[in-house]
């Protein structure tokens, strides 16, 4: 989706491009559809009531999670000091920034317990 309206950035810019603009709009645009079904079945399925209540009555389950994704972790940490908003790929430090922090975050309380 943000590859799509950056494209569509640059065509907008080139006047003669309009129609590739809109078009590149509308494609990324699709992607929202997609996004909010995955959104809503694992709000449904992962990360419903019982995720939560068992994550807060389980003390146990902060540190395990942890324990789980610490490699992840690492790796989060290295990119985020290794990268400069100059040497980031794309140059799109923000994104960059904001994936790496959510997906840091985001390990804290959650980790794949499927084989």
């Amino acid at each position: 989706m943000r590859t799509d309206w950056l494209q569509a950035a640059d065509y907008m810019m080139d006047e003669t491009d309009e129609l590739e603009g809109v078009t590149a709009i509308w494609e990324g645009n699709s992607h929202i559809d997609e996004w909010g079904m995955n959104c809503f079945y694992t709000m449904q399925n992962d990360l419903n009531e019982a995720y939560w209540v068992s994550l807060i009555t389980a003390p146990e389950s902060i540190p395990l999670n942890l324990l789980y994704n610490l490699g992840f972790m690492w790796v989060d940490v290295v990119n985020f000091l290794f990268y400069t908003p100059i040497t980031v790929p794309n140059e799109n430090w923000g994104f960059f920034f904001f994936y790496l922090l959510g997906d840091f975050t985001f390990r804290f309380i959650v980790h794949d317990s499927t084989a």
